[in-house]
């Protein structure tokens, strides 16, 4: 009886996770196109005049997120003079991904440079934010020449201490993760969304209908979910991988090896109203 009971209840809370499903795609369609890479169908959003001097602007968002964080804040205005292209990162939004374990900057950068060729686009500034931040940076170390310039807000850029949230751990394990995301995960996080939302700004408040304009829900997907908690829970190993690349070449080099060209990236400080670094990437 009790196990009939339990599987009652799965079934139930899978049927409101499709609903919600439907209703969030309802209200936040996808506003780009789609572009076919290897592994991966990437929404692309282009805005701005496409004719505008110098590279483009390429916004990358965090985890937890989609497209829509970076367009609002400062994509729209960017927009005003320049071109600017915003990206659903794979797994993300409304771009899909063929496997969850192409979590890793290393792969998610091929597939947004794949992406950015197909769009005819050479040289572009990157604009990246929190788990993006290591992206960007295995951008610039991997497509030298794609990355005209790299501006980073509230980056990951090297190992933190400690780990991620342990329910990304779990929602990542086989079998138990899958079943917590296409279950419950979409009307818990409906109900807490709002609080986790808030406290990714602390100090500072969160800006008014910020959950629903940016299309929180599409997060609660099972594949979004599922794609996220695998973004987190390998990228500190591949900070680590590719942090030792980072380190000032003064400090790795023998003085008998000869320098390598390679383009030099001046950090500033970019003052503003954005999610804080937490303990754990966002």
């Amino acid at each position: 009886m009790v196990a009939v009971i339990v599987v009652a209840a799965l079934a139930l809370l899978a049927l409101v996770t499709q609903a919600g499903v439907l209703r969030a795609q309802r209200a936040h369609p996808a506003k780009g196109r789609m572009v076919a890479v290897s592994g991966a169908t990437l929404h692309v959003l282009d805005i701005g005049p496409g004719d505008a001097a110098g590279p483009p602007i390429v916004m990358l968002h965090g985890a937890s997120a989609n497209l829509e964080v970076m367009r609002q804040p400062i994509g729209e205005r960017l927009a005003e003079n320049h071109r600017v292209i915003l990206i659903d990162r794979p797994g993300h939004g409304w771009s899909k991904r063929a496997r969850l374990e192409d979590s890793t900057p290393e792969i998610q950068g091929r597939m947004i440079d794949e992406a950015l060729a197909k769009l005819g686009v050479g040289e572009a500034v990157f604009v990246v934010h929190s788990w993006a931040g290591a992206l960007g940076l295995r951008m610039a170390l991997d497509y030298s020449q794609r990355v005209a310039g790299l501006l980073m807000l509230a980056p990951v850029a090297y190992p933190w201490p400690g780990g991620v949230g342990r329910y990304n751990k779990i929602v990542s394990t086989p079998v138990i993760g899958p079943l917590l995301a296409y279950t419950i995960t979409l009307p818990l996080g409906t109900l807490l969304a709002g609080r986790g939302a808030r406290g990714v700004f602390l100090p500072q408040m969160m800006p008014d209908g910020f959950v629903e304009s940016t299309a929180t829900s599409l997060l609660l997907r099972p594949r979004d979910f599922l794609a996220n908690a695998w973004d987190l829970v390998t990228l500190k190993a591949a900070v680590v991988e590719q942090a030792r690349r980072i380190t000032p070449r003064s400090r790795r080099r023998s003085p008998s090896s000869p320098a390598t060209p390679t383009r030099r990236y001046r950090p500033i400080s970019t003052p503003g109203r954005w999610p804080q670094p937490r303990p754990t990437p966002s």
